[in-house]
């Protein structure tokens, strides 16, 4: 249990107390500490965690102090004035800087302008005087979100130290990498990234049905193909043949891009993620009747002569155009509906080519018919 947590500070009340009676609840402790110390104090929580507690120190109160300690040689003051300096930043860090909540850092914390503004003003100011170089922004964000990070370790969790944990992770794999990187103070712990991870697993399909299926006039399209990895291993084990499925979204939509930052264990992820497997029995679909609708009717131009068009274009122009460029020369002026979004569904386990794989990839895609 973490020192500065309120079921910590509920403990200690019951220790303290003679009579042994229960104390308050942990609500009642935090509206009474917010009622007590108003803006001086910080209350992070989170879903699954401890609610941390922290104090802030005022400017008004950092600069009396310096001012209080002044008198002195030269190298006291120096001293005052950095002590006062680093107290400044810390106090704004504090005051700034968002706390730890149930959903990671978004992707569009990353791009941009956005790890820079996400710096407390007195801390890029202070960086952006010692770092030299015409592209230190990027530097500053990195280094600024580092002292954050360091400042506050169980209070905040900095966007750049996760991208850069997932991102290693993703290409390297290594634990030891990552502890090491962590322990230096350059990105989060290895811990985190596997919590991302799973968190990122296990929201996947429930994202799916709120971004896309609830919203009108789209079309789905789905697909389905072999899934293979490690096909040749030295003992013929670690193999895996699978079926992948992808949804096109036309036209595209903004998908929701938070994850999740909760405590997620791997069979939360295989239930929300797995489909259902319909054994497929021969006998008892042989003289079903199965009624199919009418193929759309696309309007204006004939869709099988697109081909021959583009065929006799390769002989007759110069340069000769792609099939985009047909394309789009076809539906310039048309009303286009946009660039489609794909999303990747869950694998089935099996051997693509097994008939009740096929049967359950079908049932599973079509409980999305609306």
């Amino acid at each position: 249990m973490t020192k500065n947590s309120i079921s910590n500070l509920r403990e200690k009340m019951k220790e303290l107390d003679i009579n042994k009676s229960e104390p308050y609840t942990n609500k009642h402790i935090k509206n009474k500490l917010r009622e007590r110390y108003e803006d001086n104090i910080c209350i992070s929580e989170c879903d699954g965690y401890n609610d941390l507690v922290t104090m802030r120190e005022k400017t008004s109160t950092i600069l009396r102090s310096y001012f209080q300690r002044k008198d002195g040689n030269d190298d006291f003051q120096k001293w005052a004035i950095i002590e006062t300096a680093a107290m400044l930043i810390k106090s704004e860090i504090k005051t700034c800087t968002s706390c730890v909540t149930d959903t990671n850092p978004s992707t569009t914390e990353l791009l941009g302008d956005a790890p820079y503004k996400f710096l407390p003003e007195s801390l890029w100011l202070f960086l952006d005087l010692i770092i030299v170089g015409d592209k230190n922004h990027t530097k500053v964000s990195s280094i600024g979100q580092a002292l954050i990070q360091a400042t506050r370790p169980r209070m905040v969790l900095v966007p750049l130290q996760v991208g850069l944990g997932v991102q290693l992770y993703h290409l390297f794999r290594s634990e030891f990498l990552l502890s090491t990187l962590a322990t230096m103070g350059f990105c989060v712990s290895y811990k985190e990234v596997k919590r991302f991870k799973k968190n990122a697993a296990s929201f996947v399909s429930q994202n799916f049905l709120d971004d896309i299926l609830d919203k009108n006039e789209r079309l789905i399209m789905f697909a389905g193909d072999n899934v293979d990895h490690n096909l040749v291993t030295l003992d013929g084990h670690g193999t895996f043949h699978g079926m992948g499925i992808i949804a096109a979204t036309t036209p595209g939509v903004k998908l929701n891009s938070e994850v999740k930052r909760c405590k997620v264990t791997d069979l939360d992820i295989l239930n929300k993620s797995r489909i259902p497997i319909v054994n497929y029995r021969p006998s008892s679909q042989a003289h079903k009747e199965i009624l199919f609708e009418d193929v759309p009717k696309f309007p204006g131009i004939i869709v099988k002569n697109i081909d021959v068009l583009w065929e006799l274009s390769l002989n007759l122009t110069k340069p000769t155009p792609n099939w985009q460029k047909l394309m789009h020369t076809l539906h310039s002026g048309s009303n286009y509906p946009g660039k489609s979004t794909v999303t990747f569904l869950p694998m089935i386990d099996m051997y693509s080519g097994d008939r009740s794989c096929i049967l359950s990839t079908f049932t599973f895609t079509s409980t999305f018919v609306p």
